[in-house]
């Protein structure tokens, strides 16, 4: 089964009267809440309460100075695009055990304007923010070799260059769609490479 639930914000010009500055501020912030309730007394003895607060925040500095009579802005605003995805796979062993994704993306100044103009615009920032999924193993040795792997390709880009060799080495996939650092975690991260990282680790020396 699947069920989603998608919320989608645009935004392509926004106006704040009285700003002055000319920097562009973007905030956001998630939160996910569960409150569960059981009462054997009551006909439906276990009662469950899902939340989801979302805050989007933009302080938009205007192209053009205010009016000095006015103190208005006089023309358009620097441009920006928004969009926030939540989405719940469910899972039929059990309604809490789904999964919840939440996705965004933000673009500013001239890069939103291009987006905007799009005919498919929302199609396309959809497929640049697919998230890239990998499952984690909560083995603690896979953990410990994951934080000892981690700690070292963010040393150095030499470091780094070194375990990708050796992951092609061991059999590992890299994703070649994506920069050499996030090539490097996600290789790490994958729960499929646990016993690859591990033969890795002891080669690097560090476990």
């Amino acid at each position: 089964m699947h069920g989603a639930l998608s919320l989608t914000i645009l935004a392509s010009v926004v106006l704040m009267a009285g700003c002055t500055r000319d920097t562009l501020v973007y905030a956001e912030r998630s939160g996910f809440n569960v409150a569960i309730t059981v009462d054997p007394a009551e006909s439906l003895p276990v009662e469950v309460n899902a939340g989801l607060k979302r805050r989007v925040v933009g302080v938009i500095p205007p192209i053009r100075e205010p009016d000095p009579e006015t103190s208005r802005v006089n023309g358009e605003a620097v441009n920006m695009f928004s969009r926030f995805d939540l989405i719940y796979d469910e899972n039929e062993s059990g309604v809490l055990l789904g999964t919840h994704r939440i996705s965004t993306a933000f673009a500013s100044g001239a890069a939103a304007l291009e987006i905007a103009k799009r005919d498919d615009a929302e199609e396309f920032v959809e497929a640049i923010t697919d998230p890239i999924r990998v499952s984690l193993s909560a083995d603690p040795e896979d953990v410990r070799v994951r934080r000892a792997l981690t700690r070292y390709v963010q040393d150095t880009d030499n470091k780094r260059t070194t375990y990708l060799a050796l992951a092609v080495t061991a059999g590992i996939a890299i994703n070649q769609d994506v920069p050499p650092a996030s090539q490097a975690m996600i290789a790490i991260s994958d729960a499929n490479n646990a016993e690859k990282n591990k033969v890795i680790a002891g080669q690097l020396g560090l476990i």
